[in-house]
């Protein structure tokens, strides 16, 4: 059983070109596939003929009760850390904060005709992430990872 309480479709790339093409993406959608471990909601890679590929989520309101308050508190969040990066004049900010695509309504998820959220970020290739911390290097560099990010959100309003 998938997080958003379904199973995904069994020809899955007709619904993902269809919600990928309400958003603003760059590239045409080639095709898309499940990808990760993660256990909340339902997430697909999607290859594109453009210049990033993307990372397309079917959010779970069943963890998530307010799916538009919890994109906006994101967005909020990520364009604070995008700003310090270009202040830094960080050479790669795609590497390092998400970037969510807006949909042609405006806002950073749509809803499908089952009633269904999604969302787009960009995938951000030659990346690893972990589910176990299973050595106290991973640990380490996890904890640094969550101290820089809590520092870029100190002076964070609300």
């Amino acid at each position: 059983m998938h997080s958003s309480g379904t199973k995904p479709e069994n020809n899955h790339n007709d619904l993902l070109g269809e919600i990928f093409n309400r958003f603003k993406v760059e590239g045409s959608y080639l095709k898309g596939y499940p990808y990760g471990s993660g256990h909340i909601h339902d997430t697909f890679l999607v290859e594109t003929d453009g210049p990033d590929n993307y990372i397309m989520q079917r959010l779970n309101s069943n963890v998530f009760k307010n799916i538009p308050q919890m994109q906006e508190n994101i967005e909020r969040v990520t364009m604070h850390i995008r700003e310090k990066l270009r202040l830094k004049k960080s050479p790669d900010i795609k590497r390092e904060c998400l970037t969510f695509l807006y949909s042609y309504t405006g806002k950073t998820w749509i809803t499908d005709s089952d009633g269904y959220y999604w969302r787009i970020s960009i995938f951000i290739p030659d990346h690893r992430s972990y589910d176990i911390m299973d050595t106290p290097l991973k640990a380490l560099e996890a904890g640094k990872a969550i101290g820089k990010f809590q520092s870029m959100l100190a002076d964070f309003k609300g």
